[in-house]
This record gives structure tokens, sequence and C-alpha cells, in this order.
């Protein structure tokens, strides 16, 4: 019997059920050719544009049952927890190196099975793909086995990371077998690497621009000003509410609606927005980066802190502060467990900070899991998510 196979009768009463479910809720078509001549093990990589993508995986690949790498994060949840155990998923630490992880990763492909992780390692923000760092180099080079791509196209306009309401539509996606095992001594880590990226990067609005493909929901814009945050009419931040699928800038009265396709529009003659969020966001990040070169640049931000109990995995509070982000780390001063202490945290290795838009953002470190969750302003998470994004973009020019 094999150690690492998923328990078949759960695994594939949940796959049943998650295509009765992708069927009626995004019309889910896959293209299946790039994996007419794989067999045994390999490494199946996604982008990773919602939190439903491992189903889009488990749902196309057949009756092979796949070992997902998932963040530790959703271990915590004790009932989902059983069932991503009962399926052998992967806990793995996000942006930090997890042996044990890779050590389970490289079992699963020594017994002939299927591993299934998204690189980027966090939901895309705004439906475009983002950084995957180099490692994925060496846990390729490492698992020593084929390597076969899906590429999800659509699942941000129907899922997006800081929606707030549900939505239906259509997702389609493609397999393509972009490494053979017989290939790798004639690769480079380069070439691998740009065969990884290219093979699932992808912009939904600009494929969502060719198919046209409606969405049905209500107030589909609700959520999205935790994310633009800045005003293209007055330059003016944190001043976007949501109401009746309209996001108005409340210093000036700039208006955005969405329409049925997921694209943006000014309500009348007098408003300005750009297309899609994806050329909304590049603009804050641009803007932030000239801010940032300025020595002299800060924030602060009043926060709770929850900790992750080491027994039970779940949050619970554990002191009230301030964070400061300045230079190239973040620093703690407040109360936590009982002390007051100071800590700080170095984001030189950080590719970026985990986060739910207008709740938390999780600061990787080897100590303990710590969330911290703003006491006024939630929306201005998503700026310390940008700047620590910028961040790891000099780092890398640095290299």
């Amino acid at each position: 019997m094999k150690k690492t196979r998923p328990n078949g009768f759960v695994y594939q009463i949940l796959r049943i059920l998650a295509i009765i479910y992708l069927k009626f809720r995004c019309k889910f078509r896959v293209k299946k050719e790039g994996l007419k001549n794989v067999k045994g093990s390999y490494l199946l990589i996604f982008n990773h544009y919602s939190n439903y993508d491992f189903l889009f995986a488990a749902t196309a690949i057949g009756s092979r049952r796949v070992n997902f790498v998932v963040s530790s994060y959703f271990f915590r949840n004790k009932g989902f927890a059983r069932i991503l155990k009962a399926n052998k998923c992967i806990s793995k630490e996000q942006f930090k190196p997890d042996l044990k992880a890779i050590r389970q990763m490289k079992a699963v492909i020594n017994e002939g099975g299927i591993i299934g992780i998204a690189p980027a390692g966090q939901v895309s923000i705004t439906g475009e793909s983002t950084f995957i760092s180099p490692a994925i180099i060496k846990l390729i080079r490492f698992l020593k086995t084929d390597v076969v791509s899906m590429v999800i196209k659509g699942a941000h306009l129907l899922f997006p990371k800081w929606g707030v309401n549900k939505r239906r539509g259509r997702i389609d996606a493609e397999y393509v077998h972009i490494i053979k095992k017989e290939e790798f001594d004639n690769l480079t880590d380069q070439e691998i690497y740009d065969r990884v990226v290219e093979s699932i990067s992808i912009n939904d609005y600009t494929y969502q621009a060719e198919k046209k493909y409606p969405i049905k929901g209500k107030n589909m814009i609700e959520g999205l000003n935790n994310i633009l945050y800045y005003c293209p009419k007055c330059h003016q931040e944190f001043y976007h509410q949501v109401r009746e699928n309209v996001m108005e800038c409340t210093y000036c009265g700039n208006k955005t609606k969405m329409d049925k396709y997921g694209f943006l529009a000014p309500v009348d003659a007098d408003s300005v927005c750009f297309s899609d969020e994806v050329k909304w966001y590049r603009h804050q990040k641009e803007r932030l980066a000239k801010e940032m070169q300025d020595p002299n640049f800060v924030m602060t931000m009043e926060v709770d802190v929850q900790r992750a109990n080491p027994e039970t995995s779940i949050f619970e509070y554990a002191g009230h502060g301030m964070l400061t982000f300045k230079g190239d780390e973040i620093t703690y001063e407040g109360e936590l467990l009982n002390e007051l202490v100071t800590r700080q945290y170095s984001l030189k290795s950080v590719a970026q900070l985990p986060f739910k838009p207008a709740a938390h953002i999780e600061i990787p470190n080897d100590e303990a899991q710590y969330l911290f969750q703003p006491v006024n302003n939630k929306s201005q998470l998503i700026k310390w998510v940008i700047a620590t994004d910028i961040l790891n973009d000099l780092n890398l020019n640095k290299e």
C-alpha cells in the first residue's frame, strides 16, 4: 500500500461534488492534450488566482489522485484540516524554506504520485501573474520528474481575492507538458525557470477582453476599495467607499462602476478611472515606488496582534501596539504575550506579505506566526503589501 496516496473514497467523493459545483458556478472547460503522453509521477504546477484553483486541477485531471501542497494557514481549522489530511495534502509555510514539506513531496514522487503546487504561493491580488521565487528551480531538480503546467483562465474574475459577493461565469484551463525528466541534463536553471513562468503567466483581463464572458453577480465591485486606495482624479488615498456597484471617492466625488465583464468605467463625464484593476494597481505601485525613494519614507499602523497557539494552531489575542515600516524592515512596539517588547522583522528575503484584504497581514519569520490587524483604516494593509513587493523588486535587481 502506498503511504502517500490520498484516501480514495474521500478524494473521489469530494472530486464529484467539486465537478458539480464548478459546472454550475463557472462552466469549467479544460483542454487535456498536454496530459496524453504523461505517465507515472509528475509535478503539476498552476497559476494561483483563487482559493479554488486546487479544485480545478483535481477535477480536470481524471481519476488519478493529486497530493496538493497547501498553506499551513488552512490547517488551522480543525474540521478543514481533517479533510486535508485525509487527502494527504502537504502543509507548507508560506514564503520560507520548509524541509519537511519538501521531503514529503519527494516521497510522493518516489511512489509514482502527483504533486500539485502553485509556485506563486499566494493568490494574485488583481488577476495578473505575480512573482515566482527561483527556488522552484531547486525543487524541480530535486524531484527529478516530469513537469506539467495548468494555466487557469478567468479564476480571478469569478473569485477575486478581495471579493465579497458571489459571482457566476466561465473559467477555462489548459494542460501543457513543459518539461520531460529526460531533459534535465540539457536545461539550464534559467531555461527551467522561464518555462515555468511562461507556462502559467496570464492576465485575466487581457483574456477577458478577447472572450467577453459575461459575469453574473450583485454589487461585484464591493471589496475593490480595499485594493485600489488611490483616486486618479484628486490623487487622495483611502477615501474610496462602495455602494450599489459604484466605488466613490468621498473626498472629490469621483465614481467608478464595474460592467458585466468585470471591467471598470467612469459613472459620469466628471469621473475618471482605469479600465481594469491591473492597470490601476500598477499605477499605485509606480507612485509608491517613487514615495519610497525618499530616505525618510515611513508608514505606521496601530494594530491588534493574534498569535497561533502552538498546540491548537488557532489564532488567539496576543497584544496591542504599533507597526512601523521603514527602510527594509518592519518594527513592532507594544504589548506581546503580557510583555512590552520591540521586535524587528527584516524584509530583505521576504517576497510577499501574506494578507487578507481589510483584515490582517502576516510577517514571515521563524519565531512564531503572528497576524497584525489594523485598528483603524483597514484598507491601508494593501499599501504595506505593495511596499514589500517593491522592496523585493529592488533586491532582485541588485542580484
